[in-house]
């Protein structure tokens, strides 16, 4: 999170900067290397290390610029168009290296010396409690925990559409700046339906769209690193950074290879893509790049048993419980023409170049009028929400689904039917993991041994025979009691 007098010296540079073109090239240099200078100034800011992080987080700020061809240049190493601040707020590139080769050794010390958490459910739990709070700083944190979203990315840029009953696609990452990242898969580590619930409640109490991402964190931060203090009995402390930066990171990484990582894959590649550390360059192979340098900062804690042995994994197999797409076995399929790219290359607009046929333009601008939709981008994004949506209630459905009958017909007996055998069935298997077939065969056992005259009912006998195994036991532990 960006500290006070950093937030505080931004309000001063931007707007300073903002009205400034390439005529005022100059003025921009003097600007930069003043501000610069004047970090390099402040006593608590000698060291190498201490430099780096002001200079992340004022380059990030600037490149929310609006660029424009009286204030940009092209950058030579990317061959993209950047604001001209951009080309003067930086370090050399031998200081870089050396910023960056200080950073890599507190990498290797840290993951050498892994904090163990020792009770996972508990953390969850935690989490989920604060997922019903009122207050918008719990809801941030219970977010935090559960999906592994940044600050700025809970509270402004992110979004989330449901995917399965423990999946959401996420989209507006931060930290990609030159390209944009498609929506991808995250794994929740609470039910996907009430992430969403608490995202869409935190959005209505906190209004963070017209906040510049630079002073999200100054803002709302101190509220948040001390909702964050819940967990400090359960989250093991790390050298650097505060709580709430170790929960989004490190912990959520940590817990969701715990519950849903297969086996079969590395835990590294698996944190790799639920955090986003990919890109597909824009040259049509399609080829992931992965970024495993970032993620290895995302291993500062571990889960073991108490052999001291790895489990990854464990909630494979419960029920709704998938795995993400991207780690399914393969299945061949018929070659179909593939996407040029998993990325979106960025441009002025922002807006894709999707042409649909008449037809389905006409049914397109049918739904908007029914939705209210102001352009044609909410009609479609309403679309892909009740495409998700759907996908989530036939997963839900399949278990109780008759051959032959559609999902909708399955809901619909399901509504219309209370004594619908299947709705029992299902039931019966999530509390008690029996069927109904099961329970049917237990009580006509139960019948047939029955000694009655009148054959009570196998509920009534089950009851007897309960209190008659609680009576001996009572008895028994007298016996021994007098002994």
């Amino acid at each position: 999170m960006a500290k006070q007098w950093l937030t505080q010296r931004l309000e001063i540079l931007i707007p300073a900067l903002v009205v400034l073109g390439k005529e005022q090239e100059d003025e921009i240099k003097r600007l930069c290397e003043e501000e610069i200078a004047t970090w390099r100034a402040r006593p608590t800011m000698k060291s190498l290390s201490s430099l780096k992080e002001p200079m992340t987080l004022t380059r990030n700020a600037l490149r929310e610029l609006e660029v424009t061809e009286n204030n940009s240049w092209v950058n030579p190493k990317t061959d993209t168009p950047e604001h001209l601040a951009l080309k003067y707020m930086n370090y050399g590139e031998r200081e870089w290296i050396a910023m960056n080769a200080l950073s890599e050794k507190h990498l290797q010390e840290r993951l050498n010396a892994q904090q163990v958490i020792e009770h996972p459910d508990a953390v969850v739990a935690k989490a989920t409690h604060l997922l019903t709070s009122s207050r918008w700083q719990d809801l941030v944190v219970g977010l935090a925990v559960t999906t592994g979203r940044q600050l700025a990315e809970v509270l402004k840029t992110g979004s989330f559409l449901p995917k399965t009953r423990y999946t959401v696609i996420f989209e507006g990452q931060l930290k990609r700046q030159d390209k944009l990242l498609s929506p991808y898969e995250i794994p929740t580590l609470v039910e996907a339906e009430m992430v969403l619930s608490a995202w869409q409640r935190l959005r209505r109490l906190i209004e963070c769209s017209t906040e510049p991402t630079a002073t999200i964190s100054t803002k709302y931060g101190p509220a948040v690193s001390e909702a964050a203090q819940q967990f400090a009995d359960l989250v093991p402390p790390r050298e650097g950074g505060d709580l709430y930066t170790h929960l989004f990171r490190s912990v959520y990484g940590c817990l969701a290879v715990f519950y849903y990582c297969p086996e079969r894959v590395a835990d590294l590649n698996y944190l790799n893509s639920i955090a986003g550390h990919y890109w597909v360059p824009q040259d049509g192979t399609g080829t992931i790049q992965r970024d495993y340098a970032a993620t290895l900062h995302y291993y500062d804690y571990r889960i073991a048993d108490g052999n001291g042995e790895i489990r990854k994994g464990v909630k494979l197999g419960q029920p709704g419980v998938e795995i993400l797409d991207e780690f399914k076995p393969k299945v061949p399929a018929p070659t179909k023409k593939r996407r040029k790219s998993a990325l979106l290359s960025t441009n002025q607009t922002g807006f894709s170049r999707y042409k649909p046929r008449q037809q389905t333009k006409i049914l397109l601008d049918q739904i908007g009028d029914e939705i209210g939709a102001r352009i044609e981008d909410d009609t479609l994004r309403h679309l892909v929400e009740e495409h998700y949506l759907l996908a989530q209630l036939r997963t839900l459905v399949a278990p109780m689904q008759y051959e032959g009958h559609t999902v909708l017909e399955t809901v619909e007996s399901m509504l219309t039917d209370t004594n619908d055998p299947r709705v029992v069935d299902h039931l019966l298997q999530e509390r008690w993991h029996t069927s109904l077939e099961q329970v049917e065969t237990l009580f006509a056992e139960v019948a047939e041994t029955s000694d009655a005259q009148e054959e009570p009912s196998p509920v009534t006998q089950l009851h007897a025979l309960i209190e008659k195994h609680k009576h001996f036991k009572a008895a028994l532990a007298q016996r021994h009691a007098e002994k």
